[in-house]
């Protein structure tokens, strides 16, 4: 009877690898890029929200989900006789793996070296592109204010950090162009109705985010590229 119990439970929770739990995840995220939002209009209580914790958060979020879906694989294999194999199970010298982790293979030809390879190539390699795509714009962004200061206003560089993270991976290919679009919609109706001719691209990221997160898939499907960027 446990054992029934202990399965339909696993069951349950393994449902967060699949579209339904996604929106959940995809609510958490909509929530933090509200807070952000709030935080650069300076509403209320918001302006003691720190946009670096912000972006802790972000990063926590997406390293804590795809822990998350390895330990539920895990549990998942582990629940059945039929699939206990694959944990056990080392990689196949005959599988392909990127040059430049040729070097970790020997590791793999050893007991849970399939599983491994299988929660990396599923749920981490996106997460690892996100974060790294993230700190490679934000040092950019920060070596740009470093000459030009006056490009950049207090927390600018974390917001749009915090915008990558959001859209993940492949959506950040969406998110680039959408913001800058948003941008130039911005500054019209800025200079158009309140005389201002310069804006921050901090709200038409923060804007753009959710589009991409929501959208992005559909919009790189469209186009032709989402068989091309997916991993």
């Amino acid at each position: 009877m446990m054992d029934i119990i202990e399965n339909m439970y696993l069951r349950v929770l393994f449902q967060f690898t699949h579209p339904e739990p996604q929106v959940i995840v995809g609510i958490i995220w909509l929530l933090i890029v509200v807070v952000a939002l709030f935080r650069y209009i300076e509403f209320s209580f918001f302006t003691r929200v720190s946009w670096k914790w912000l972006v802790v958060v972000a990063v926590v979020l997406r390293i804590g989900y795809g822990a998350t879906l390895t330990w539920l694989q895990y549990a998942q294999w582990e629940s059945s006789s039929f699939t206990q194999t694959f944990l056990t199970q080392p990689l196949s010298k005959e599988a392909p793996l990127p040059l430049l982790l040729e070097w970790v293979r020997p590791s793999l030809e050893q007991p849970l070296g399939y599983f491994i390879f299988y929660v990396f190539g599923r749920f981490w390699i996106n997460i690892i592109i996100i974060l790294g795509l993230a700190g490679f714009f934000a040092a950019l962004l920060k070596l740009r204010a470093y000459y030009r200061p006056w490009n950049f206003k207090e927390g600018e560089i974390l917001a749009i950090t915090l915008s990558l993270l959001v859209s993940g991976w492949p959506g950040v290919i969406v998110l680039l162009p959408l913001a800058f679009i948003f941008a130039i919609i911005f500054s019209v109706i800025s200079s158009t109705f309140y005389g201002v001719s310069r804006i921050y691209l901090t709200p038409a990221f923060l804007v753009a985010a959710p589009v991409a997160l929501l959208y992005g898939a559909a919009i790189l499907k469209f186009v032709g590229l989402y068989a091309l960027l997916k991993i």
